[in-house]
């Protein structure tokens, strides 16, 4: 299996569940309106399956680059892009889309860093 494909389905089975966890936690899912989680069930990996091939690949386009910049302009670029589509497709709202996308893209960059040094 490629690293591509590995990071992926790393990312996959992290983010997922992180936000899953966080809209159950904070109660969002209770709010006025709560969320209707059949939709959340197909934006979720939805939103990763969009934005990895293009981080991957900037991260290979960008190698002549000092790693901490590198890494940071591609998860900044990845949090806000998956924020948008969490708090409107997702229909998070725009606070909650956003601190769902930071949750999940830190814990996934953070494990991810843990998975490929081991």
């Amino acid at each position: 299996m490629s690293p591509q494909v590995q990071g992926l389905l790393l990312s996959l089975a992290i983010e997922v569940p992180v936000v899953i966890a966080l809209v159950k936690i904070a109660g969002w899912d209770k709010a006025e309106g709560g969320v209707d989680w059949r939709r959340l069930a197909l934006v979720l990996p939805g939103v990763t399956l969009l934005t990895h091939p293009f981080a991957w690949t900037l991260n290979e386009d960008l190698m002549g680059w000092d790693p901490v910049a590198r890494l940071a302009v591609i998860e900044v670029a990845v949090t806000v892009i998956e924020g948008i589509i969490l708090a409107h497709w997702g229909r998070l709202g725009w606070r909650n889309g956003f601190a769902a996308s930071l949750a999940a893209n830190a814990t996934s960059f953070l494990l991810g860093l843990l998975y490929f040094m081991l």
